[in-house]
């Protein structure tokens, strides 16, 4: 790749995909737009709502699909489309650079930011560029020309559009080979090339040049003298049946590129050394991992490739809940200078969740029809990470005892009351929560009652399990009463609140 990727590498805003719309695309009828953060997208949401959308729209709008069958919604009587926003700082050294400089005129701004429209469809149409009729279709991916107010397609072919965006998706169905592969397209095969070109300027490649002539091109005993006889054989036969001509075998050394396809992947887990694909899935899923981490760094080192685009779908799985953890801080690393999109069902995978620099982006389904939200809501508890409590409520929409009990306190510390009592009061007085329950505790004269809103209710019967006076309350009321208590703790945010 060109000098510009390393040049720009750290800059403000590295190429990233801004937004997506999609428009009769699988599930979704009609269009729909999706904006993203340049960090991580985290994408929740129950089974069979939607969430490999996005991924199957940027995979298609990156090179296009064989089989666009599965990608057109059935309920639709036009074709499908996936129009991308690209933008970031660097468009503009990028453009600058003979090799996409093709691009220069569909350069658009938004502020300070530069960005591309690019979009896709099955459709073919014909349209009227520089004076000829040109006809796109969903082996073009068409760029949007401010002067001319149309798509076209500056390069002729998809390859330079390719060479841009580097998407490399690790879903479900992914297999090893697809990831851990010596070819020089696949993820391994990049990391190998970008090596192996030192390698080939050490003098253990001129040493190797040098043998592999003596065994099979020079010498009285290279292969070549060997099989010098069976040529001319050939030779002479060639001559008499169709004319003059010189037959000769060519054992030349075969580049670099031609041993790395040939090259392996062994692991040894305690047992015995196997190529990675006859290990288990468990093993399989964390090499691949790892040299996605690998790549993302490495190519901060080099010149040759372009930012990347993390596809992944459900890492977490076969992965252990620690293990979880620390491959979402590791994500979240790469994060500072790539894009990912993330399909997850853990909240351990969340845990590395920064608002500032991530999205949460929520599937679900109403009637049937897919919808998706976005919530800004993680990050709620001042001077901490989100917790499992608040990410399996805001994310997977589960309520616990433990984000209730850390809403109590958060609230209870920015308003100040004396005791727990006070703020059932405040709770009460201020932000009219009514006394829907009745508190029993024991006292030195006997029991001893008062009245409680729900959220002091529920608080109580978690700090004092001990106590058997008290019915249990409902998932229902612990339900209504964390959304209670997430209100007045939005409000306390917005507003000054002096101590009751």
């Amino acid at each position: 790749m060109s000098q510009w990727l390393r040049q720009t590498h750290h800059e403000e805003t590295i190429m990233y995909f801004k937004s997506l719309t999609i428009t009769n695309f699988k599930s979704f009828e009609g269009e729909q737009k999706i904006s993203f953060s340049k960090g991580i997208n985290y994408i929740v949401g129950d089974n069979n709502c939607g969430k490999s959308t996005i991924i199957d729209a940027l995979r298609y709008l990156a090179d296009g699909a064989r089989d666009t069958s599965a990608l057109q919604n059935k309920a639709a009587s036009e074709d499908f489309s996936v129009e991308g926003v690209i933008a970031g700082n660097d468009l503009v050294q990028i453009v600058a650079d003979k090799k996409y400089s093709k691009y220069k005129d569909y350069l658009l701004t938004d502020g300070d930011e530069p960005y591309f429209r690019v979009r896709r469809s099955p459709k073919e149409e014909e349209i009227e560029q520089n004076g000829k009729k040109v006809k796109l279709d969903r082996k073009k991916a068409p760029f949007w020309n401010p002067e001319t107010q149309q798509f076209e397609n500056p390069t002729g072919i998809d390859a330079l559009f390719r060479s841009l965006v580097d998407i490399v998706p690790v879903l479900a169905d992914t297999t090893t080979s697809e990831i851990v592969d010596f070819g020089s397209t696949k993820t391994l095969g990049k990391l190998i090339s970008a090596i192996s070109k030192d390698f080939q300027e050490t003098s253990s490649w001129t040493a190797f040049q040098k043998a592999h002539a003596a065994a099979f091109s020079d010498g009285e005993d290279s292969l070549s003298s060997l099989t010098a006889d069976m040529s001319s054989q050939i030779q002479e036969l060639v001559r008499k049946q169709y004319g003059p001509a010189e037959v000769r075998l060519d054992f030349d050394l075969p580049d670099a590129a031609t041993f790395i396809k040939g090259g392996q992947l062994l692991v040894t887990d305690g047992n015995y050394e196997t190529p990675l694909c006859d290990k288990g899935t468990g093993m399989q899923r964390a090499v691949t991992l790892a040299l996605i981490q690998v790549y993302s760094n490495m190519q901060h080192r080099t010149k040759e490739h372009a930012p990347l685009t993390l596809l992944l779908d459900e890492p977490e799985t076969w992965l252990h809940p620690r293990a979880q953890i620390q491959l979402g801080e590791a994500l979240t690393k790469i994060s500072e200078d790539e894009q990912l999109f993330l399909i997850t069902h853990s909240p351990y995978m969340l845990r590395s969740y920064q608002p500032k620099q991530h999205r949460l982006l929520i599937f679900s389904r109403d009637n049937n029809v897919p919808s998706i939200q976005y919530s800004d809501k993680l990050g709620l508890i001042a001077n901490q990470a989100p917790s499992l409590g608040e990410i399996t409520y805001f994310a997977f929409g589960i309520p616990s005892a433990e984000f209730h009990d850390e809403l109590w306190g958060e609230i209870h510390c920015r308003i100040g009351p004396d005791s727990e009592s006070g703020l059932n009061r405040v709770l009460n007085e201020k932000y009219g929560f009514d006394y829907k329950k009745t508190w029993i505790r024991e006292g030195k004269n006997g029991q001893k009652s008062e009245p409680a809103t729900i959220p002091y209710y529920i608080r109580n019967s978690s700090h004092h399990p001990e106590n058997r006076l008290n019915d249990p309350y409902t998932d229902n009321e612990l339900a209504e009463s964390t959304e209670n208590l997430i209100a007045v703790l939005k409000a306390l945010h917005n507003t000054q609140v002096s101590n009751p």
